[in-house]
C-alpha cells in the first residue's frame, strides 16, 4: 500500500490529474479542502479559507486524517489530492504561526516517500467559487508547500508543463522506477 500526494498551488491542473487517474482505474481521494468550502458555504457562519484561515485548517485537518485511514484500509496504491502537510504550507503562505504540536502530529501519517507537485501554470489558472487566490498567491503557495513538504522529508518530483497524460506518465515511471524527484 502507498500513499501518494499530488499537491500544487490552486489552479495548476491538479485535480484534473487526479480525476484522470480514477478514469484509469486508480483509486483516489478527492480535495478534502474544496468538499469543507462546499460544506462552510451554505452554513450561515461557515469558516471559510479567507475569512478564518486557522479554523478552515482545523476541519481540512480533520477530514484529510479520517481520509487518510481510508486509504489505508484500501491495501492499494492510492492518489491523493493533497495530504495533511498542505494545510502547513497554506498556513505557512497565510503568515500563520504554525504551531509544534500540529507539526508532530502530522508526522504520524506518513505518505509514500516522494510527492508530486503541479508547479504554477499560468495559461491554465482561472479562479472559480473555491479558489479565491490570485495567480501571485498561487505561486507563494506552490514554493510554501514545497519548502513544507521537503522540510518533513519527502522528496518532492515537479510535474512537467504537459499533457494530462504525460503528467500521469511522469507520475507512473517514478513509482514504478523508484526515480526520486527535483
Amino acid at each position: 500500500m502507498s500513499l501518494y500526494i499530488i499537491t500544487g498551488g490552486p489552479g495548476s491542473g491538479k485535480t484534473s490529474l487526479i480525476q484522470s487517474l480514477e478514469s484509469k482505474g486508480y483509486r483516489i481521494f478527492p480535495e478534502a479542502s474544496r468538499m469543507v468550502i462546499s460544506e462552510q458555504q451554505e452554513q450561515p457562519a461557515g469558516t471559510l479559507p479567507w475569512t478564518d484561515l486557522h479554523g478552515f485548517q482545523h476541519l481540512v485537518f480533520e477530514r484529510q486524517k479520517r481520509d487518510y485511514h481510508a486509504a489505508k484500509e484500501l491495501q492499494d496504491i492510492v492518489f491523493l489530492d493533497r495530504g495533511l502537510p498542505d494545510g502547513l504550507g497554506y498556513m505557512k503562505s497565510g503568515g500563520l504561526l504554525i504551531p509544534q504540536e500540529l507539526k508532530e502530529d502530522i508526522v504520524q501519517f506518513p505518505y509514500a516517500d516522494t510527492v508530486f507537485l503541479t508547479p504554477p501554470w499560468k495559461e491554465i489558472y482561472k479562479n472559480d467559487s473555491a479558489r479565491w487566490e490570485d495567480f501571485e498567491k498561487a505561486q507563494d503557495i506552490f514554493f510554501s508547500l514545497k519548502e513544507v513538504y521537503e522540510e518533513l522529508g519527502y522528496t518532492t518530483a515537479t510535474l512537467p508543463f504537459d499533457s494530462i497524460e504525460k503528467r500521469i506518465d511522469f507520475i507512473l515511471n517514478c513509482i514504478s522506477t523508484g526515480k526520486k524527484g527535483s
